[in-house]
């Protein structure tokens, strides 16, 4: 990830700053984490590290500058202006190797082809304190999945099909397409909004709709165990910040954010 990067970086930039790239090991280094370290030593996006430290956090936004280990940088004379910013979405498509730019795709073919609602890890992200995840959930209206399927296949992505599930993926992405084929999860698209996610444009489902797909999920035994997990951790974060949302949670949970 970006934080693993950045801790390589240090290790092997000196402390005069001078040939700063050229010490830094290339096979360790994912070629878009290396073009913007490039971009950022050359002056290209008249980024100064000295104050940068980006903070991943999945809504669009410019996320606030902290104190980084590179202050000792200052002299290197690539680095003479005095700030730089990356938003969230910057943030998000270094670390998934484009990831939001194939959101943004799917999103507006998505648009194109009829109803449709996002779920799921990024919403919850929409409510409460964001978590990374790499995972984009999606209701599209029934007749349009296999057409989706088909634009995205031709578009690069991999598709993969399960029974509840139709995944796609577009490599070197990190980022999993995943539109839900139970057909339980229909009825938000109706009732979605629209919010601003990785900078786009997107649907969304509401909190209430949100909170119960994520309960299917956790009831769910045959989903795999740290999936569920994730699905619990979630419905705690939903929660803590809506108390009224207890009440519809099972005993389990709800024993489980009274003790």
């Amino acid at each position: 990830g970006l934080f693993g990067f950045f801790q390589r970086l240090e290790r092997y930039v000196p402390r005069d700053g001078r040939k700063a790239l050229q010490k830094l090991p290339n096979d360790q280094i994912n070629p878009n984490h290396q073009a913007r370290i490039q971009q950022m030593l050359t002056g290209v996006r008249q980024a100064d590290i000295e104050n940068t430290l980006p903070v991943f956090a999945s809504r669009s936004r410019t996320l606030p500058l902290r104190r980084s280990p590179y202050w000792h940088l200052k002299g290197h004379p690539a680095l003479s202006y005095e700030r730089s910013i990356m938003t969230a979405v910057e943030v998000f498509e270094l670390t998934t190797s484009g990831g939001a730019s194939d959101f943004v795709r799917v999103i507006e073919l998505c648009s194109r082809l009829g109803p449709y609602c996002l779920i799921g890890g990024l919403t919850v992200n929409c409510f409460v304190d964001p978590v990374y995840t790499l995972d984009a959930d999606l209701v599209l209206v029934s007749d349009a999945v296999d057409i989706a399927a088909q634009v995205l296949a031709d578009a690069g992505f991999t598709i993969q099909r399960f029974p509840l599930s139709l995944n796609a993926q577009a490599k070197p992405s990190e980022l999993r397409i995943q539109f839900t084929l139970d057909e339980r999860n229909q009825a938000f698209v109706n009732r979605s909004t629209e919010r601003e996610v990785l900078g786009a444009r997107v649907k969304v489902a509401q909190l209430e709709d949100i909170v119960q797909g994520k309960l299917w999920a956790w009831s769910d035994p045959a989903r795999r165990l740290a999936m569920r997990k994730k699905d619990e951790l979630d419905l705690i974060r939903l929660a803590e910040a809506y108390p009224e949302l207890i009440s519809s949670y099972p005993s389990a949970l709800r024993d489980l954010l009274a003790g």
